[in-house]
């Protein structure tokens, strides 16, 4: 496999799209754009298909100044119907997600193709997501927080799906397992990979296909990333009845979660007293907001779009 520099058509590489969705994050999409458009892997073998998802002000063709760009619209919230939008406009043997606050390392698509070509047989690749803080030497609990608790793509290999920041797939296997359910706000990545699991398509995690991802900067964007996770699997579990019974064993879960989150967060990490207090603070009240989601949802509310 050669670099673009040195290839750019040789038509013995798989072509791939990569899929973006993009809601309101017109500055941080720029930033994704520039580091595709400088992968090593052959420009003539890959696109890059945007799709908005409903931004104010849209996103417009000329703003993406790339001929290497594709840009689609899906007005039905949800980055999952987003995804879906991309997947049917796809020309790519290979499919390859990420999202637009994510940065792609320059060898991204190289490495994570090698991986389909010598590791036959190979139908999903997820790759490592770093996250990072904004001054990485003084990270603030709500990003010490985001790194420690998500994010953790070998763990969630671990439990048979993967998230869609860094993903590849083989095209045809959406023939066989169907594309994101639509309806999702959350959770989607793991349900689709619980339907692939059903069909027998295991992920494979990939540690050197890596993307860059910013932490959560803020304690209000913590709280409001718990609650739409909560959303996501209220909205899943529905769908087998989602009961008092449930309710309240979830919200005891919930509770008790609280020990094991602290030592997550801990691990391998030392925190002064202060820090160590308001990190404590900062796991309760991520507690209590999915808590509150839990009720919201019950009694009627709708999910939670970001």
């Amino acid at each position: 496999m050669k670099g673009s520099e040195e290839a750019g058509d040789d038509d013995e590489d798989p072509f791939v799209s990569v899929i973006v969705p993009v809601f309101d994050d017109a500055d941080r999409l720029r930033t994704c754009i520039e580091a595709l458009e400088g992968q090593s892997y052959p420009r003539s073998r890959y696109e890059v298909i945007v799709v908005d998802n409903g931004s104010k002000p849209p996103i417009t063709v000329g703003w993406l100044l790339s001929p290497q760009v594709r840009l689609l619209r899906e007005d039905r919230p949800g980055s999952y119907a987003a995804r879906n939008l991309g997947i049917a406009n796809a020309r790519g043997e290979l499919l390859a997600f990420t999202d637009s606050d994510c940065i792609p390392a320059r060898d991204w698509l190289e490495t994570g193709v090698r991986q389909f070509i010598t590791s036959a047989p190979c139908w999903v690749v997820a790759g490592r997501v770093d996250l990072f803080a904004a001054d990485p030497s003084h990270p603030r609990l709500s990003e010490r927080y985001d790194a420690r608790v998500w994010m953790d793509q070998e763990r969630y290999v671990s439990r048979g799906f993967g998230v869609t920041a860094n993903l590849m797939v083989l095209a045809e296997v959406f023939a066989h397992v169907g594309v994101f359910d639509p309806e999702l706000r959350s959770g989607g990545d793991w349900e689709w990979g619980r339907r692939a699991s059903r069909c027998g398509v295991i992920p494979r995690y990939c540690g050197d296909v890596v993307v860059r991802h910013p932490a959560i900067p803020t304690l209000f964007g913590v709280l409001r990333k718990a609650a739409r996770v909560v959303g996501g699997a209220i909205r899943i579990q529905q769908r087998n009845r989602y009961g008092v019974a449930r309710l309240v064993r979830e919200l005891l879960a919930d509770a008790l979660a609280i020990p094991r989150y602290w030592r997550r967060v801990h691990a391998g990490e030392h925190f002064g007293l202060g820090a160590g207090a308001g990190m404590a603070v900062l796991i309760v009240l991520v507690q209590v907001a999915k808590a509150v989601e839990r009720l919201r949802l019950y009694l009627g509310g709708e999910c939670r779009r970001r």
